[in-house]
């Protein structure tokens, strides 16, 4: 049997990996939750067998890469000023995505990314755990 492990800033929060687990729901904390830290998956003699933190691969856990959502950063290049409009100051702005330590120039460029990297992601868990089922039923 599997158990997923939650990790948040102050406590971690373990998860039974059945048939009632859904993955949208464990992706929508990794988005949202600003206390998330890592996700894995341990087996019933508490051995890490997949982690989304890389220092568990030390111990032989597979590592997964899971993108947070991107976060707009805006740096103003300069200012122009006219007394005669209304805002009188006008801002040069250069706008670019974060996701995680890659920069992107466009949104859309942001969040093709995350969405392909999580389901990357997404589809090496599901993967695994079936296998993972598939093994404990043929005992």
């Amino acid at each position: 049997m599997k158990i997923g492990v939650i990790r948040y800033r102050r406590y971690e929060e373990r998860v039974l990996l059945n048939e009632h687990f859904v993955m949208d729901d464990l992706f929508r904390i990794i988005m949202n939750d600003a206390d998330f830290m890592w996700f894995s998956i341990i087996d019933e003699k508490e051995k890490i067998l997949l982690s989304t933190w890389f220092p568990d691969t030390e111990s032989g856990a597979l590592f997964v890469k899971v993108a947070p959502a991107p976060v707009r950063e805006t740096e103003i290049l300069g200012t122009e000023y006219d007394a005669y409009r209304n805002p009188q100051y006008r801002y040069r702005k250069k706008v670019t995505w974060k996701v995680g330590s890659y920069t992107f120039s466009h949104k859309r460029k942001a969040v093709g990314y995350v969405f392909q990297t999580n389901r990357r992601a997404r589809h090496i868990i599901n993967f695994f755990l079936e296998r993972e089922n598939r093994n404990e039923s043929n005992r």
